[in-house]
Parts: structure tokens; sequence; C-alpha cells
């Protein structure tokens, strides 16, 4: 009997990698299949180009005063410098690895409430579905890195809780001090995820476990203290790290909460309800990152969650894994409430890892309950929730206006330019395609003057207005090319003496 039980446990492991293995590959693939067809490089993707060309061209100190964080730029010209490729295809494969190694993280993170490899497949799915995370699969941007690194780390600590070896204590911390090099939201994370060993008392010597978690933490703090006291280019570069001290400066935190809430009883609220403005500012701000936590589920996991709700199939979460995934989500929830507290606005990408906590609390409930209903033979009720998972992916590939005229603007004019003249933009998309395909000119971006210097102006005009005739009527100009896209152009004049 134990021989039998345990080689189908084999079977499942070894059907289990064959899982994870086809899921890193439709991952790359989509991800290729998503930067193949994507018209532009997005603006952040810009600077971090910039970045990496500077660090191969001159030095570290050149090329972090154009930003203080360039552990992904200095990545971007390793792989450049490795492969001899341009820096921004070395960003989008360095990308799409992260991506591979996300989705598999995220795979081997719901593993532990999933029984059967049905289940897995399901759950491989409907992450390769997801649509708000394969919005970013051709984004140069940092967090991609952070988020791969945050979840490689935390499926690491549901290792510990099952298996009690320090080893993985060790390796979240390793792969967290990896994702804080993307992002510095990361030491936050650091500091209070341990609390989850204190929370579990399943775990024998938590306490220990707690205080293990903070055995590179301390080493590191010393690290960087050194660093920043001997004032060596390599602080400079990494600045940013200060920023993570808006976040414990409490006194700051409730000046500014209490000026935004007199901002409220004076100039928004009824004067009559003055004593609910901070009720009002406190709930308005809670219920905007709540929604779009919500919301970043994407309308497609939602329905299928929702359809499958009332499935009669027996479930329940890993007490480990929902202990660690709710305290992750919850503390995800109050960066983010501080966040909107200091800057007065949200984006969906700064929610990224709020959202995928909430999707792998439900992930694991749609995944049993959809292979439920395939062994029930529910066939309606598993192809509405085919079509929505597939609705989904396929709203990814479909774009409402394309930027592409930007680019093919860019592109057909920069061998007409030429080398040594000054070319004036209002878009940061020309500067940098001009830039990119002909080194030997100069392009800026004008503000409410033009120098004398000046040889050609490059506008793109994104309404009705044209901004050229609003700048000057005074020049005398020559269209030497222009391209449309519906209401939108851009166009190269030559300025005539």
């Amino acid at each position: 009997m134990n021989a039998l039980y345990s080689n189908l446990n084999n079977r499942y492991l070894i059907n289990f990698n064959n899982v994870r293995i086809l899921t890193a590959f439709s991952s790359i693939l989509l991800s290729l299949i998503l930067i193949l067809t994507d018209d532009i490089i997005n603006a952040d993707g810009i600077l971090y180009v910039n970045m990496a060309q500077t660090f191969l061209n001159e030095d570290f100190g050149a090329m972090s005063s154009l930003y203080d964080w360039p552990f992904l730029a200095l990545l971007m010209a390793g792989i450049s410098k490795i492969t001899g490729l341009h820096a921004e295809n070395s960003a989008y494969i360095l990308n799409t690895v992260l991506f591979a190694i996300l989705t598999d993280a995220l795979l081997r993170i719901s593993k532990f409430s999933l029984r059967s490899p049905q289940q897995i497949i399901i759950a491989a799915i409907i992450i390769l579905s997801f649509y708000t995370l394969n919005e970013y699969r051709n984004f140069v941007i940092r967090d991609i890195g952070y988020w791969s690194f945050i979840f490689l780390g935390i499926f690491q600590l549901l290792k510990y809780s099952e298996n009690k070896q320090v080893k993985y204590l060790f390796f979240w911390q390793s792969y967290t001090v990896i994702a804080i090099l993307f992002r510095i939201e990361g030491v936050i994370l650091l500091a209070a995820l341990p609390v989850y060993f204190l929370l579990n008392r399943k775990i024998e010597k938590r306490f220990l476990a707690f205080l293990t978690c903070y055995t590179i933490p301390m080493i590191l703090s010393v690290m960087v203290i050194i660093l920043f006291l001997s004032d060596s280019i390599v602080a400079d570069g990494f600045t940013k790290i200060r920023s993570v001290l808006t976040y414990a400066n409490f006194d700051q935190l409730f000046s500014e909460h209490a000026q935004n809430i007199t901002l409220v009883a004076d100039y928004i609220i009824n004067p009559i309800a003055k004593d609910q403005s901070a009720l009002l500012l406190n709930s308005g701000i809670t219920g905007m990152v709540i929604f779009e936590v919500v919301s970043g589920l994407s309308l497609s996991i939602i329905a299928v969650y929702l359809l499958l709700l009332k499935t009669n199939s027996y479930f329940r979460l890993d007490t480990h894994y929902k202990l660690l995934i709710g305290l992750l989500l919850a503390i995800n929830l109050v960066i983010l409430i501080v966040f909107v507290l200091t800057h007065q606005f949200i984006s969906t990408r700064y929610c990224i890892t709020a959202i995928i906590g909430l999707c792998l609390l439900i992930l694991p409930k749609i995944a049993v309950n959809l292979a439920t209903a395939i062994q029930e033979k529910k066939y309606i009720l598993v192809s509405f929730a085919a079509f929505f998972l597939l609705t989904g992916l396929i709203d990814n590939f479909h774009q409402s206006f394309s930027k592409d005229y930007i680019k093919s603007a860019a592109l057909d004019a920069a061998p007409e330019i030429p080398p040594g003249a000054v070319v004036l933009t209002n878009d940061y998309f020309i500067q940098y395609y001009l830039q990119q395909n002909n080194p030997d000119i100069e392009v800026n971006i004008f503000t409410k003057s033009i120098p004398e210097n000046s040889n050609y102006i490059f506008i793109v005009n994104k309404t009705e207005d044209n901004q050229l005739a609003m700048m000057s009527s005074n020049l005398q100009l020559t269209n030497i090319l222009e391209t449309y896209e519906k209401k939108h152009s851009a166009t190269l004049y030559r300025i005539e003496p």
C-alpha cells in the first residue's frame, strides 16, 4: 500500500513539474507576443534605457544622476554588455524571464491549497490569463523584478511552515533583499512579514523563527550604514533608500493628514458637517484603495469566482497559506493607504502586490470549484468560466488607440535630419526614438521659448488644437514629414532662416 502511495505521489510530482515547465514556457510566449505587438515603449522604460546606455557609455555616477535607484538599469546594461543587444531589447529579455519566474512562484504558492493535478492546471490557466498582470508584460519597469522576488520569498516562508527547515528562512530573506533592489518598499515587508510567525500558533519555536528572519536584515543594515557614512559613489546611486523613512515619520504623516482634514472641512464638506471631515477623508482614502485592489482582480476573474461560488465542493484554505497571504495583503493595504496620504493619488501598478495577494486568496477556491464542475459534467458552467478567462486573456491584445504613429514618424524622420542639427519637440517618445536612431543630433524638449540655434521642430498634436500655432506664429517653417492617427498627428518642420 505504501509503495502504491509513493508511486502515485511521484507521478503527481512529475505532473506538477510538467505543469510548471509548460506554464513557464506559456508565460515566455505570452510576453514575447505582447512585446512584439506593442506599438511603443512606456515612459518609465525610456528612463531606464537611457540609464543603461549612460552606464555603458560613461560610468556609474553619470547613470545614477538620472535616477537614484539604478539596479534595473545595471542588469539591463549587463545583458547588453554580454549579448551586444540594445538596452531596450535587453530590458524585454530580462522582464520576460522575470515574468516567467513570477508565474512559477504564484503557481507553486497556490499548490499549498490545491490537491490534484487538475486543480493545479486550472490555477496555471487563471494565472496566465490574469488581465491586470499581463498589462505589464510589455513594460520596462522595476516592479516586475520586485513582484517576482517578493513572491519567491513568500513561497519560501510557506516551505518553512511545511518543513521547518531553517534554510527556507534565509532563502526568504535573500529573495526579499533582491526585491528591495528593484523597489525600496520591500524594506517594509522584510521588517513586517516575520510577524506571521508570532501569529501562527501551529509553528513550533515560532519566536526563534521570528528572530531568525532578521539575521540578514541586521547584517545588511550595518553594511548600509557603513556605505552611506563612507559617502561612496554607490551610496549616491541608491539615495532613494531614504524615502522609506516617509513611512516611519509619523509626525509628518499625521501633520499632513491633519492639514488635509482641514481642507476638506473648509472647502468640500457642508459647514454643518465639519465634524465629519476626518471620517469623510479617511473613508474616502480607504475606499479608494480597496476599490483599486478589488477592481484590479479584473472582471474576468471576478466573474468566474462569482459564477462558481455555489458549486458544491469541499474546500478549505491551508492555515499557513491563509494567514501569510492575508498578512501580506494587510501590510500592502497599509502601505497603499500611507502612499495615498502622502502623494494624493494611486495607480493600479502600485497595487499589484496587494492585488496578487487577494487573487491568491480566491484562486484556490476557483480552481477547486471549476475542477468539481468539470468532474460533475456541468459543461454550461465550465463553458462560461472558460469564456470569461479567455476574454480576459484576449483583452490584453486589444488596443483602443495606437501610438505607433509617433514611433513611425520618428523612425522616418531620423535619416532626414543631418548630423549636428538641433531638434525641438513636445514629446518624450519622439525625443527617445530620434536619439536612438540618429545619435548625431541633439533633441530637446521645448518649453515656452525656442532657442536661436534650433533647426527643426517636431510637434505631436494629441488634440484638434494646433500646438505649434499656440507656441509661435513668427516662424518660417517647411513641412518635412507628417503622420496621422485619427485626430492625432506627428509633424516634422524645418526652421527656415
